[in-house]
């Protein structure tokens, strides 16, 4: 009995695209803050350099997108929790 190879991340991603399986996420806004991300993502990783990635973000479709590109690539991720508002308004 032979195994199957398990899918990759960007296959499952995309049987999972006419699913609505989290709730309340804005769909097309997602996928194109995914595919924007994974743009950044691919100057790296065309160069074979995987970043770390620390994803610290509020917004729960900004967060999502993050972490999905950032998966897509196979880059390292770490995430952090936002406390408060950034000090003097500064962005990190």
């Amino acid at each position: 009995m032979s195994m199957q190879p398990l899918a990759s991340p960007s296959q499952i991603l995309e049987q999972r695209l006419q699913d609505e399986w989290i709730v309340g996420l804005d769909y097309p806004a997602w996928l194109a803050r995914i595919h924007q991300r994974q743009q950044a993502l691919q100057a790296f990783t065309a160069k074979g350099i995987y970043p770390r990635i620390l994803l610290v973000q509020s917004d729960p479709l900004e967060f999502l997108a993050g972490l999905m590109a950032a998966c897509l690539a196979e880059c390292p991720v770490f995430w952090g929790i936002p406390v408060g508002e950034p000090l003097n308004g500064s962005r990190f």
